[in-house]
């Protein structure tokens, strides 16, 4: 008669436990990516025009507070070109589907209408920088 061998419930609990680190490894991962491509867009900014703009962005920053419509809200990017008045808001994002690009982008737009200093600019530019697009 063949053994059959049952694992211990301690190897079982290692085994999940295992699991579940390693997926809270990945969306911490994800996150500090996240941060990461964040700063290198901004960085790029200040030192390069982006490819189909003449424009050079000085007072590269990122801004959190409260909207016009007394909602937080958060911006990844936000730059002022050099004349002071051109603004571009922006958001960093790994990677997005055509859907979730469309969508990300509406985002943006009502973004750009709830700043509270927007209305000191003559023209907002609205930008995605994904990292990965290959479905766009």
């Amino acid at each position: 008669m063949a053994k059959v061998r049952i694992p211990s419930v301690r190897f079982i609990g290692l085994r999940i436990n295992f699991l579940i680190s390693g997926l809270r490894f990945e969306a911490d991962f994800r996150v500090f990516l996240g941060g990461v491509w964040e700063r290198l867009v901004r960085e790029n900014l200040k030192h390069h025009r982006l490819p189909d703009d003449d424009c050079d962005w000085r007072k590269v920053g990122r801004w959190w507070g409260t909207s016009l419509d007394r909602k937080p809200m958060e911006v990844d990017v936000v730059a002022e070109s050099a004349d002071g008045k051109r603004l571009l808001i922006g958001e960093a994002k790994l990677k997005l589907t055509a859907k979730e690009y469309e969508y990300e982008l509406s985002e943006l737009r009502r973004k750009a209408q709830n700043l509270p200093f927007a209305k000191n600019y003559s023209d907002i530019q609205c930008r995605l920088f994904v990292a990965e697009n290959k479905t766009l």
